[in-house]
């Protein structure tokens, strides 16, 4: 299977501000994910009162309904009236929230992590991932132990929504995606789209979305079974193998999401990997002809959505790392779009979650527009190159390698608000902590790209010392 060399020494339990995160069966058991639910579960019921509605889904990992199952029970066993929604994206979820009413949910995901991996990600009653402050607060009661059940009359039930006579999640999903594009000049371009969903929870939304628009759609991996053909996260490297399948199918591009769908890259007609950073570039391309005002990007998002910012002559803004982040300089900035530039589109008009389904939407709205194909758009935009590795190196270690890559490369703007940042005109270099892996993440940007290589290098040769 994907990723089975993973050991668990190499990846302990990470508990972080949004959820866990570890390894099925060795650093993430059935008894870490009852014990933080019912942490989550306490929470929910100190603030919201018992019956409190709690949704829990999952992204379609073979590991996923066993623990989909503990979520439940955890939440349940606090007092939470549970709904559980069944394996469906991210975004959904967080729209399911707000929809619905909940005072918060839980996604049993590990997001683009390997096969052996799973995790939660935590719903804030405001349909978002858990902000850092109340976050910091589960963290630390999950650190101190997890409450009792309740006693037997003061527990939870666990129901699905067509038992209660709700919408279905999905499709209440696709109609908020519907509204923000022109739907008669994406039918009208007869777009015939190649959908890799690789076994996770997106197939089934992206494809009928995609159908919804009179899209022909030609399926790789949409049956939601977890099964992964190639490794989830959607890199160039992950999916070289997809480029021979796509040129063949005669398609206009390919639209590929991570398992938990919260994640969209692209592939153009000939099979070319665009890249995750085009994705919110594109979206905000378009959102911004109707609906002008400030973005809101991360500190290691490309220069590219800047860049179309600045030709709309509106503020850009950015945030530290994280999807909490981005959502609260979003909020404070009274952001019209924003996101990540690992392919996440933030549209607060459906939620406050990234969301593939609003970025295929204006995507396509846009080449259908301009009668452009993606490779045509792509040409419009400044040649950023961005290149991506990560350091196997202890955290404890990062500030003193910070400071060495700063004098080693001087005359820099210095950002220090996510690890450390460098800007120079036209290029930039970042090494940070991840957030979701024990490893220091190095990302260059520059408009060549053996100068972002270089860049790379650098930081990668003096970490070595540090080793």
């Amino acid at each position: 299977m994907l990723g089975e060399k993973i050991s668990p020494k190499e990846s302990p339990l990470i508990v972080s501000v949004s959820g866990v995160r570890g390894i099925v069966g060795e650093s993430l058991t059935l008894e870490t994910v009852l014990g933080f639910s019912a942490v989550l579960g306490r929470l929910l019921t100190q603030e919201h009162g018992l019956g409190c509605k709690a949704l829990v889904a999952g992204d379609g990992r073979p590991s996923g309904e066993a623990l989909r199952m503990a979520a439940a029970a955890g939440l349940a066993g606090q007092g939470c009236e549970v709904i559980d929604l069944g394996v469906i994206p991210t975004p959904t979820v967080g729209v399911s929230v707000r929809e619905w009413g909940a005072a918060g949910a839980i996604q049993v995901t590990a997001s683009h992590n390997s096969a052996p991996y799973n995790g939660l990600k935590l719903f804030h009653k405001e349909g978002r991932v858990y902000p850092s402050g109340p976050g910091k607060i589960l963290a630390g009661r999950f650190a101190e132990g997890p409450p009792k059940i309740n006693r037997h009359d003061r527990c939870g039930r666990i129901q699905t929504p067509m038992a209660l006579g709700l919408q279905d999640p999905v499709q209440f999903h696709i109609g908020k995606a519907l509204s923000l594009g022109d739907l008669a000049a994406i039918k009208n371009r007869k777009f015939r789209v190649l959908v890799d969903a690789n076994g996770g929870s997106g197939g089934p939304a992206v494809t009928q979305l995609l159908r919804q628009l009179g899209v022909e759609v030609v399926e790789v991996g949409c049956d939601p079974n977890g099964k992964f053909v190639h490794e989830p996260e959607p890199t160039a490297l992950n999916l070289k193998g997809l480029s021979q399948r796509v040129a063949a199918e005669r398609v206009d591009l390919a639209v590929v999401v991570d398992p938990d769908c919260d994640r969209l890259a692209l592939m153009d007609s000939n099979g070319l990997f665009i890249g995750e950073e085009y994705t919110l570039a594109l979206a905000t391309a378009h959102c911004l002809r109707t609906e002008p005002g400030p973005v809101v990007i991360n500190l290691s998002t490309s220069n590219l959505t800047a860049e179309v910012a600045k030709r709309a002559k509106v503020p850009i803004y950015r945030s530290p790392v994280g999807e909490a982040n981005v959502v609260d300089m979003m909020r404070e900035k009274k952001a019209t779009i924003g996101g990540e530039g690992n392919g996440g589109v933030i549209d607060p008009r459906i939620g406050w979650v990234r969301d593939p389904l609003a970025g295929i939407v204006r995507i396509l709205s846009l080449l259908a527009m301009d009668g452009k194909s993606l490779t045509d758009w792509l040409r419009l935009l400044p040649p950023f190159e961005i290149v991506k590795e990560k350091l196997q190196l202890d955290r404890s270690r990062l500030e003193e390698l910070a400071k060495r890559v700063e004098q080693t490369l001087p005359g820099a703007e210095v950002d220090r608000r996510d690890g450390i940042r460098l800007d120079w005109a036209e290029r930039w270099v970042q090494l940070r902590a991840s957030n979701t892996e024990p490893i220091v993440r190095v990302i260059a940007e520059a408009e060549g790209l053996d100068e972002a290589k270089q860049l790379v290098k650098t930081v990668l040769d003096l970490g070595q010392a540090f080793q």
